[in-house]
């Protein structure tokens, strides 16, 4: 068995968790549930042995870094031991970068950097240190002055999605879900084939489905407004300038209320519901329509992910339909929380 070290992002760490949890067991077959060491800091074990270019790592948006964990303890025992760890057998070869950080911030760390990498370089027969172009980067997570987590790196979050934030989008709407946000929920599909159809029935200028397609989804957006939908090509072409002429990318118009589209069609649904007083249409109604037409189109075991306002009575609409799997609160303001709440089309 080998043990990890994850650190989450700490907007949210029970949709970070979920999200963890979820793609692992997507990808490896195997349920596992984080163990939290402190704050936004877990660990956990499994005989499968993880490596960088593995897709899970393409997917995770609110986990930060995921490594070995290879040591515990001080620095003297750690010099003493460090020969058990077969550095030299497993990264032999490649230049190595050294980081070190505290996990709280009430003490000042009590090495320096060169003195950290000096028993690691001495474990090489020829130690390559490149702070920049580096093969393996190796971290020591300071938990106390004395103790440290000593950890092999194997991912490391780029966050390129940030660059889809709504505020650098070509058209931005104002309370538009974050990329963030928008990829956590499409994780929370429990989706890997590449040829799934990702359907957001309320799409708007198509922020949520911009992560879809990212993501290498086939993609359909639907809007009962033309403007938006001709926004959502827009903003899809200034991204993804290939996207609607290489068919993975389609829009309709139409009422989501209704059932426009064929049955069991749909591998996916996630959207950020209307609530907003510039909606076409609201209330109870339209959510108790478009729930029926979507449990039609929606294939046999299928999930769908909602998110909505704290002010909606949703919650009990939508389970008159599907089978809830979970539901995550995310703070916004005092007068706003989001709840992302996660279902299941039964196969009956």
């Amino acid at each position: 068995m080998t043990e990890y070290f994850v650190i989450l992002k700490g907007t949210n760490k029970e949709f970070a968790t979920a999200e963890f949890e979820t793609l692992f067991n997507l990808y490896y077959n195997q349920k596992l549930k984080l163990e939290q060491i402190s704050n936004v800091y877990y660990k956990f074990n499994t005989n499968i042995k993880l490596n960088y270019n593995d897709e899970i790592f393409k997917r995770l948006t609110f986990t930060k870094h995921v490594g070995i964990l290879n040591y515990y303890g001080n620095f003297k025992d750690f010099k003493n031991q460090i020969s058990n760890l077969e550095i030299s057998k497993n990264y032999e070869g490649k230049s190595f970068a050294v980081n070190a950080s505290r996990m709280f911030k009430k003490f000042e760390l009590p090495n320096d950097l060169r003195e950290l990498a000096a028993p690691v370089y001495d474990e090489f027969k020829e130690g390559k240190v490149s702070l920049k172009k580096f093969g393996i980067r190796f971290h020591y997570f300071y938990d106390s002055p004395e103790n440290f987590y000593f950890v092999s790196e194997i991912y490391h979050n780029s966050m390129d999605y940030l660059g889809r934030m709504p505020k650098f989008r070509p058209v931005v709407m104002p309370y538009t879900l974050k990329s963030d946000m928008a990829r956590g929920a499409i994780n929370l599909l429990n989706l890997k084939n590449k040829e799934s159809v990702l359907l957001d029935p309320f799409c708007g200028i198509g922020g949520i489905l911009l992560e879809g397609y990212d993501m290498g989804f086939k993609i359909l957006g639907n809007d009962i407004s033309w403007n938006d939908l001709k926004y959502f090509k827009q903003n899809f072409e200034h991204y993804f300038p290939d996207s609607f002429k290489s068919g993975q990318v389609k829009r309709t118009l139409a009422d989501s209320s209704t059932q426009f589209l064929k049955e069991n069609s749909i591998d996916g649904i996630v959207s950020d519901i209307p609530y907003g007083k510039s909606c076409r249409r609201l209330g109870d109604d339209l959510y108790n329509d478009f729930l029926k037409s979507a449990k039609i189109y929606l294939k046999p075991g299928a999930r769908l992910v909602i998110i909505y306002a704290n002010f909606l009575e949703f919650r009990d609409i939508a389970k008159k339909y599907f089978n809830e799997v979970t539901e995550i609160d995310h703070y916004i303001n005092k007068s706003m929380t989001r709840h992302i709440l996660v279902l299941e089309n039964s196969k009956e």
